[in-house]
């Protein structure tokens, strides 16, 4: 089975992709200040075994607080994963400056474990056929 997953952010029409250089994300997080952006994940999933792909996505409204440019520049300063989102990573440094998100908030991450589980039991798995490895490499 192969899942690849990939989010996209958007505010005033305009879409924001990884920031190549810490003015590019300061400037980023500029325009988002104070405003409403919206995160789309797309994800699709190849089961081998199946032959079936299926392809959904997720999205998710963040409303984010006002920040002063020297929060701007304390976080894309100090932000060691800033060039991985489009300016800011909401489960990082920035989940200081969200003031609420509505959605599955772990879409924010890439993938959601639930919104998977549910497409894989559309598939026709079921909790039985999953494994989860835990801390001492045990997989149960």
């Amino acid at each position: 089975m192969i899942i690849g997953a990939d989010t996209i952010f958007y505010y005033n029409n305009k879409k924001y992709e990884k920031p190549k250089t810490k003015e590019e994300a300061f400037n980023n997080l500029k325009e988002l200040s104070g405003n409403k952006c919206i995160a789309y994940t797309g994800i699709t999933i190849i089961d081998l075994d199946k032959n079936k792909i299926v392809t959904f996505s997720s999205k998710v409204d963040i409303y984010l607080k006002k920040i002063s440019d020297d929060e701007k520049d304390w976080y894309t300063q100090n932000e060691e994963k800033i060039f991985d989102c489009c300016g800011f990573v909401p489960h990082g440094k920035a989940s200081i400056f969200i003031d609420k998100i509505d959605g599955d908030c772990n879409t924010l991450l890439g993938l959601s474990p639930s919104l998977i589980f549910e497409k894989l039991k559309e598939l026709g798995y079921n909790i039985k056929d999953l494994e989860f490895e835990t801390k001492g490499g045990k997989k149960r």
